[in-house]
């Protein structure tokens, strides 16, 4: 008998299996998923910077070359019943950890392409408000080809070109800000709005000149005298519509409509599951996307306390706005 001998940690045999999937050994997955290894566990193997799920671990892997046992493994996953769009400890979905590593892991739109495939979700944002196609515009380091072809895949997905990031920032700033010119011109052959400002006012052709591409900037600027604006951009000066609805008497939603954008944000803040809810909606497109954060995870204390105080003082039904003077103070732009 070998009943003196510790059971084995989950945590270490989930680690195990980690690193079975970024060595590309398909049949050792599969042994270690019949033998109940968990693959929801969310580790850490021996990156300080990565840690998730079993999907987790495939995004965040360096693959030399996509050979068909990538593949067969997220075959094995997906059978295996493990959610593609479970954020992990940092926030981030597979999809966003495959657009955001390049050091460990450059930029690889088949590794993009096969995780939509296998049911990535194209709209989901991370913690900081970022989308897949933001973090391709942001990488600095990864071949600008492969990012081309990365964004493309995001975008046949349907990734929302005009999707607003923290501060209002759109991909087609960030790809300008880090001097993508390519990813620029696809962009905006697209239909990326080119007259879009930011929540400070700055468009595209700002962001080129911040970061130093002056000759991108040029460009930028050149489409925007030349091009007639067909949508409108933002403006700063004007305060969002701001209503706050009380859902229960622990749940409290509030609605931002930013007209000149046509862009709809609804908070929900759940007093008893102690979550917050935000769901964004591109009133031009129709495409939302929904993020949900515990309490304890959130960035910004001050909007929770301020949400259970008005969720104190509302005997129910709609609300009206909270006042010009109220909504400035609250609604500021995220952390960067």
């Amino acid at each position: 008998m070998l009943s003196f001998l510790p059971k084995p940690n989950p945590r270490d045999a989930a680690s195990n299996l980690h690193l079975a999937i970024r060595r590309s050994e398909a049949e050792e997955v599969a042994r270690l998923l019949r033998q109940k290894v968990d693959p929801h566990l969310l580790v850490s193997p021996d990156w300080g910077d990565y840690n998730g799920n079993a999907y987790h671990a495939f995004a965040g892997t360096h693959h030399k070359d996509f050979v068909v046992k990538d593949r067969q493994i997220l075959d094995i996953l997906a059978r295996a019943g493990v959610n593609i769009n479970a954020p992990n400890e940092s926030g981030d979905t597979p999809l966003h950890l495959a657009a955001q590593l390049p050091e460990k892991a450059p930029a690889s739109a088949e590794i993009i392409t096969a995780l939509l495939k296998s049911g990535a979700d194209v709209l989901a944002v991370n913690r900081q408000g970022w989308n897949a196609l933001h973090l391709i515009c942001r990488d600095t380091k990864s071949h600008p080809a492969a990012l081309v072809s990365c964004a493309e895949a995001l975008i046949k997905a349907g990734a929302p070109l005009d999707a607003r990031g923290p501060n209002g920032v759109t991909a087609l700033m960030c790809a300008a800000r880090t001097g993508l010119d390519d990813i620029c011109a696809l962009l905006a052959h697209d239909g990326s709005n080119i007259h879009v400002r930011d929540a400070s006012g700055l468009r595209a052709s700002d962001y080129a000149r911040v970061g130093g591409h002056h000759m991108l900037a040029d460009q930028l600027q050149t489409r925007e005298e030349t091009e007639a604006e067909t949508k409108p951009s933002f403006d700063s000066t004007i305060l969002p519509k701001v209503q706050w609805d009380k859902l229960g008497d622990d749940r409290i939603a509030r609605t931002t409509i930013e007209d000149p954008i046509r862009y709809k944000l609804t908070e929900i803040f759940n007093f008893h599951s102690k979550t917050y809810t935000c769901i964004t909606k591109n009133l031009y497109t129709k495409i939302e996307a929904v993020t949900v954060i515990p309490f304890d995870a959130f960035h910004d204390r001050t909007l929770i306390d301020f949400a259970r105080r008005v969720l104190v003082e509302r005997k129910g039904g709609v609300v009206d706005d909270i006042g010009p003077a109220a909504a400035k103070k609250i609604l500021k732009p995220p952390a960067k």
